[in-house]
C-alpha cells in the first residue's frame, strides 16, 4: 500500500482526491459504496487502508486519520455526517443514471440498511 507521499510523488491521487476538501471543490467520492455480504466475503474490510486499524471498515477507524486531512475531530465528524446525508438522499438516482441494473441496486439498498444500522 502507498502512503501519501509516495502516492503524490507517483501521480496518483486517491489520497488527496477523496478529502473533504477535495469534495468542496467538486472531486467525485470514491470508495463510499457498501458492498453486500457475500458467502465466504468479509464485507467489513476496505480494499485501501485507511485508518489506524488498517482495512477495517468502519466510521471510527476513518475518523482516526482525521489530523491527516488537517481537520480537527468535530469539523472530521461534521464532513463525515454530511457526506453520509448526501450519498443517503442520492445514490439510488445516482446509480439509476450511471445505469446500475435494478437487481444490483436491491443489493446496494440491503448493504446501505447495514451500514446505517451499524452507524447507530
Amino acid at each position: 500500500m502507498q502512503n501519501l507521499e509516495e502516492e503524490q510523488a507517483m501521480g496518483d491521487c486517491h489520497y488527496t482526491s477523496t478529502t473533504p476538501q477535495a469534495a468542496n471543490g467538486g472531486s467525485p467520492p470514491y470508495d463510499i459504496v457498501p458492498q453486500p455480504r457475500r458467502d465466504g466475503d468479509d464485507a467489513s474490510r476496505l480494499t485501501l487502508g485507511i485508518g489506524k486499524q488498517g482495512r477495517v471498515a468502519t466510521l471510527d477507524n476513518a475518523l482516526s486519520r482525521w489530523a491527516d486531512f488537517d481537520l480537527d475531530l468535530p469539523k472530521a465528524r461534521e464532513s463525515a455526517q454530511s457526506m453520509t446525508a448526501l450519498v443517503r438522499e442520492n445514490w439510488r438516482e445516482q446509480n439509476e443514471r450511471a445505469g446500475v441494473p435494478e437487481v444490483k441496486n436491491r443489493l446496494i439498498e440491503e448493504a446501505y440498511r447495514g451500514a446505517v444500522s451499524a452507524e447507530k
